[in-house]
């Protein structure tokens, strides 16, 4: 039986933050329209905000990986992999360090015109030595994804979707990471 939820992502990241104390959150100026704001405020000591500053943002959530903690950067995809690409290549994937990148508004949909759209984030990420790319296709996935990648031990970027999705509320219906490709 398929359902329409809202806010599959936040919702999941508040359920992950309960049963994972090292995982905290750092957003840029899009806290409530990337889902974290319940995070946040479930969880004020274990979320931040960096500001409009992607490329100090990689560089906090290595120091926050290198502490031993597991950081969520949620933000539009064009500000999780453009902006950043040469901080998160150095500081993040090289040294195979446990953040997640979560890029919402991928494709050329975005309400936000060309300046938003991310149409190379998958080929940007996926050409980074150890990074894991996963796409998330409905609120099914969304709603399992930080679970999942939450074993690789090394950074991952989530292709996100937002708002109101499709959820499929069966026991066939989850999200499996079965296969890495280089």
């Amino acid at each position: 039986m398929n359902e329409i939820i809202s806010k599959p992502f936040g919702t999941a990241l508040v359920e992950h933050g309960k049963k994972h104390q090292d995982v905290v959150v750092i957003t840029n100026d899009l806290t409530a329209s990337c889902e974290a704001d319940e995070f946040a405020a479930a969880f004020p000591d274990r979320a931040f905000k960096g500001g409009m500053a992607e490329q100090n943002l990689a560089l906090t959530l290595s120091g926050f990986a290198r502490e031993g903690l597991r950081p969520i950067y949620p933000s539009f995809a064009v500000f999780t992999t453009r902006r950043p690409y040469e901080q998160i290549a150095l500081s993040i994937a090289y040294p195979n360090l446990p953040v997640r990148l979560v890029g919402f508004l991928p494709g050329l949909t975005t309400p936000g015109g060309v300046s938003h759209q991310a149409i190379d984030d998958i080929g940007l990420m996926k050409q980074l030595p150890n990074m894991t790319v996963v796409e998330a296709s409905d609120a099914t996935d969304m709603s399992s994804i930080l679970e999942e990648t939450y074993a690789i031990d090394g950074p991952v970027y989530i292709r996100a979707l937002r708002g109101w999705l499709t959820y499929c509320n069966c026991n066939q219906c989850r999200h499996r990471i079965t296969k890495r490709v280089c």
